[in-house]
């Protein structure tokens, strides 16, 4: 239905405003927001009609998972 959308943006900032999403599970639910945010806002153009933002929106997400920081698990101080 229509009103499917708006509830769950609400449920779904509500739970980031009571801390009710983990860490780990927040930062991935943020990249992929700004991600897709970032896909619409530029891809726009081109996708008049039926087409897709998907290989915008594919970029921004592996470009934001090279830009994180790989820790080496094998080191010890």
């Amino acid at each position: 239905m229509i009103w499917e959308l708006p509830v769950l943006c609400v449920v779904g900032m509500t739970a980031f405003a009571l801390r009710r999403v983990p860490g780990t599970t927040s930062a991935v639910l943020l990249t992929f927001t700004l991600s897709h945010l970032a896909a619409v806002t530029i891809a726009y153009p081109w996708t008049y009609g039926y087409k897709t933002i998907l290989p915008v929106h594919l970029v921004f997400l592996f470009g934001a998972l090279h830009l994180l920081r790989r820790q080496d698990v094998t080191a010890h101080p």
